[in-house]
C-alpha cells in the first residue's frame, strides 16, 4: 500500500512534466546546456557494487520542448493533521540513456537538522502519511521504471528557509529495497539539494 501510493504521486508528476515539455518551443536561451546551470547543488549519486553514477538535475525549474526540470521543497499537512516537508527533484531529457529521473526526500515536522527519511515512516498517531524516501529512473530501454526504496535513511537539512527561500541539505540511505521490495545491499544512494519552498499545502 506505501509504495503503490508513492508510486501513483510519482506517476502523477512525470505526467505533469511530460505535458508541460510540448506546451513550450525551444530558444537558445532554453538550451539546459548553455542556459541553464548544473553546478551539482542538486545531485543524486547512485552507487551499485562500488561503481557511482551521478545524476545531476538542474538549479532551478524550466521547461523546453525537449527537456524539463522540477526541482521544488515544501511544507505539507496530511487529513490527520500530520506536518511533513517534501523535496522532489525530477527531471526528463537530461540524462543519457534515461528518459526520466526523480529523487523524493520526504520526513515528519520541519526545521534543520538530522531527520530520517526512511521510506514507509509512520507518523505519531501511528497512521501511514506520504513519508519517505525514494529514487525512480526510466530508461529507454525498460518499459517499466526502475525503483529504489530508501528503507534507512537520513537527511541533514542545513537550511530551513521561509517560503520563497530555500530548503538546503545532503543525504544518504543504508539500506535500500527494489521495485518489488527485496533489499539491495550493493546499491547505495546519497546526494544533495538546494531548493525554493513553495507556499504550504495540503
Amino acid at each position: 500500500m506505501k509504495k503503490t501510493l508513492l508510486f501513483s504521486i510519482l506517476a502523477a508528476m512525470f505526467i505533469f512534466v511530460v505535458s508541460c515539455s510540448k506546451d513550450d518551443e525551444t530558444t537558445p536561451d532554453d538550451n539546459p546546456n548553455t542556459g541553464h546551470s548544473f553546478t551539482g547543488i542538486n545531485k543524486v549519486v547512485l552507487t551499485i557494487d562500488g561503481n557511482a553514477q551521478e545524476f545531476v538535475f538542474a538549479d532551478e525549474n524550466y521547461n523546453t520542448s525537449d527537456t524539463d526540470a522540477s526541482i521544488t521543497a515544501g511544507t505539507k499537512q496530511t487529513e490527520y493533521d500530520s506536518v511533513y516537508t517534501e523535496i522532489t527533484m525530477a527531471a526528463s531529457g537530461v540524462f543519457d540513456h534515461v528518459t526520466m529521473g526523480a529523487m523524493v526526500i520526504s520526513y515528519f515536522g520541519t526545521g534543520t537538522g538530522t531527520q530520517d527519511i526512511s521510506f514507509g515512516l509512520e507518523d505519531e498517531s501511528g497512521l501511514d502519511n506520504y513519508s519517505g524516501s525514494v529514487f525512480m529512473l526510466m530508461t529507454d530501454t525498460s518499459a517499466m521504471p526502475i525503483m529504489y526504496f530508501l528503507d534507512v535513511a537520513t537527511a541533514n537539512i542545513t537550511s530551513y528557509g521561509d517560503v520563497g527561500g530555500f530548503i538546503e541539505g545532503t543525504f544518504e540511505s543504508s539500506q535500500v529495497s527494489d521495485f518489488n521490495g527485496d533489499p539491495a545491499p550493493n546499491v547505495n544512494i546519497s546526494g544533495n539539494f538546494k531548493a525554493v519552498r513553495f507556499e504550504d499545502g495540503n
